[in-house]
C-alpha cells in the first residue's frame, strides 16, 4: 500500500524536490534518484522470496543469490562506472531486477508459485502506482507557471488522489470495508474500527463477504 506509490511518487517529483530541498546545483541528482527508484522497486518482491526460501529451509538458495548479487553487481557496475553516476545507478538497478527471475525460480521449485504467478501478483499490486505515476509526470508535463513549493503540493496532491482512487477501484471489498472501519471511528465504535483491521489488510477471510460470494 505504501512502499511503491511513496518510491515512484518520489521519482515523479525529483525534478522539482531535488533543486527545491538541495538547490539547483544538485540537479544532476535527479535522473540518478529516479533510475535508483525504479531498482527499489523490486525491495518487496526480493523480501517475499527471501522469506519464502528461508521458510522452507534453503539456506544454500538464498546464499547463491547473495553470491550471484555481489557477481553481477561487479559486472554491470564495471559497464555502467564509464558513464558516470546515471550508468552506475543504472547498473544498480539493473542488478536487482536481473535477480528477480533467480529468486522466483529458487521459490517455484520450494512452493509452486509459478514466477509468471508471481509477477501477475505484482503486476496487480503496482497498477495503482503505475496510474498514479504516470498521472503525477503527465501533470509536471502540463502544470505552468508555478513556484516550486505549490507546484510540488500539486503534483503531491494529484498523486494521492489518483492512487486512492486507482487503489479503490481495484479493491473494492478492502475499500467497502476501509469505509465501514471509517464510520465506526467518527460514531466511536473503536472496537469495531479495529476489528476491521485485519480485514481490510487482508490476513483473514471476511465471513460475511464468504456468505454473500
Amino acid at each position: 500500500w505504501v512502499f511503491w506509490p511513496v518510491v515512484l511518487g518520489v521519482a515523479m517529483v525529483a525534478p522539482v524536490l531535488v533543486p527545491l530541498a538541495f538547490g539547483d546545483g544538485w540537479a544532476g541528482a535527479i535522473p540518478v534518484l529516479q533510475i535508483l527508484a525504479l531498482g527499489t522497486l523490486r525491495a518487496p518482491v526480493s523480501s517475499f522470496n527471501t522469506a519464502v526460501l528461508v521458510a522452507f529451509g534453503r539456506m544454500g538458495s538464498v546464499s547463491f543469490i547473495s553470491v550471484l548479487s555481489i557477481v553481477l553487481g561487479a559486472v554491470f557496475l564495471a559497464v555502467g562506472v564509464q558513464y558516470g553516476l546515471v550508468g552506475v545507478a543504472a547498473a544498480l538497478s539493473l542488478r536487482q531486477w536481473a535477480l528477480w527471475p533467480v529468486g522466483a525460480m529458487q521459490v517455484y521449485r520450494v512452493s509452486g508459485l509459478h514466477p509468471l504467478g508471481q509477477l501477475r501478483m505484482l503486476f496487480i499490486a503496482a497498477l495503482p502506482s503505475l496510474i498514479m505515476a504516470g498521472s503525477v509526470w503527465f501533470a509536471s508535463e502540463t502544470i505552468h507557471g508555478l513556484q516550486p513549493v505549490p507546484l510540488l503540493c500539486s503534483l503531491v496532491a494529484i498523486g494521492v488522489i489518483v492512487y486512492g482512487l486507482a487503489w479503490a477501484a481495484f479493491n473494492p471489498r478492502q475499500t467497502i470495508l476501509l469505509l465501514k472501519a471509517m464510520f465506526d471511528v467518527v460514531r466511536g465504535d473503536w472496537a469495531s474500527a479495529k476489528s476491521r483491521i485485519p480485514l481490510i489488510l487482508g490476513t483473514i477471510a471476511d465471513p460475511q463477504a464468504s456468505r454473500n460470494g
